[in-house]
């Protein structure tokens, strides 16, 4: 056995040591890890190219198991990724010979606030669950992106995620309050005591961390405004004679201080696919919480 076989192997045993059974370097399942949703990785598969397999997937279930993790990763010299949904289309999941730090076995719902107003999470909860769970008591975090089937709210914030409600509502960075992060070395910075509007204590981690793709550490809890459900919900479309009369259509509306929680145009081929309707479309959805609004 070479050296490096038994710096492996001694490095996996300390993993399993962290997180016991939630641990596996099986091939089969090291491939499932090799990949996201990137298309270009689909057609390399497809035609035998060889995938950046990694070394062994762990599912810590706690913030000390991930700092344990890194620690590791910095001792053993072995690089480490985290990983979500793996719902990315950009191909930066996959990591050759790499610890994956599968966070979706910490999925719990922390605290639900409805004084102030917000959740907080763990990092590893799929936003559709946190979704359904905030929909079954009357409210709602308003962040639908793409990926709203798959991904994981430490995704969202790590590549500064946005959504179908943006224009009312923003993106991850106007709904995100505070979060919790595991630093690259293994350090710890934790949740505020209090969550509070604004800060001037240094430098805002938060602002770090959203957009980070993972460079700078692991998320590992959130904290996010939430929304009562809007009571009245009205849904327009209309048809225009050309792309540009439809985006100054746009431009007027938001001009006007309307700020429906969706504008959205499209063209005419867009609008064939989705609505069978050879012209230019804009949709707009209009949600309020009083009727006289």
């Amino acid at each position: 056995m070479s050296e490096g076989s038994i710096v492996k192997e001694d490095f996996l045993k300390r993993v399993k040591s962290v997180v016991g059974s939630r641990f596996t370097d099986d091939p089969r399942v090291l491939k499932v890890y090799s990949r996201d949703f990137w298309p270009l990785l689909t057609l390399k598969e497809s035609r035998g190219g060889e995938l950046a397999i990694p070394l062994a997937v762990a599912w810590p279930k706690n913030v000390g198991e991930v700092a344990s993790l890194i620690k590791l990763c910095n001792e053993f010299k072995i690089p480490f990724t985290p990983y979500g949904g793996g719902s990315g289309v950009t191909g930066a999941a996959p990591c050759r010979d790499c610890l994956v730090i599968d966070v979706k076995a910490m999925n719990r719902i922390i605290e639900l606030n409805e004084e102030d107003m917000y959740v907080t999470v763990e990092s590893g909860i799929m936003i559709k669950k946190l979704e359904e769970y905030l929909n079954s008591r009357g409210y709602t975090i308003r962040h639908i992106p793409q990926s709203f089937p798959e991904a994981v709210v430490g995704g969202l914030i790590a590549t500064l995620s946005t959504g179908e409600y943006s224009t009312k509502y923003g993106g991850v960075e106007d709904l995100l309050l505070d979060i919790e992060v595991v630093t690259a070395d293994g350090g710890f910075i934790p949740l505020r005591e209090k969550i509070v509007p604004r800060t001037s204590t240094g430098p805002n981690i938060k602002k770090l961390m959203l957009g980070s793709e993972g460079q700078l550490g692991i998320v590992t809890k959130a904290t996010f405004k939430i929304f009562q459900i809007p009571r009245y919900i009205s849904k327009n479309a209309f048809v225009f004679n050309s792309f540009e009369e439809a985006l100054a259509a746009a431009r007027e509306v938001m001009l006007l201080g309307l700020q429906p929680a969706v504008l959205r145009i499209y063209d005419k081929d867009e609008a064939a696919l989705r609505f069978n309707e050879d012209k230019d479309l804009a949709i707009f959805i209009i949600e309020e919480w009083s009727k006289a609004l």
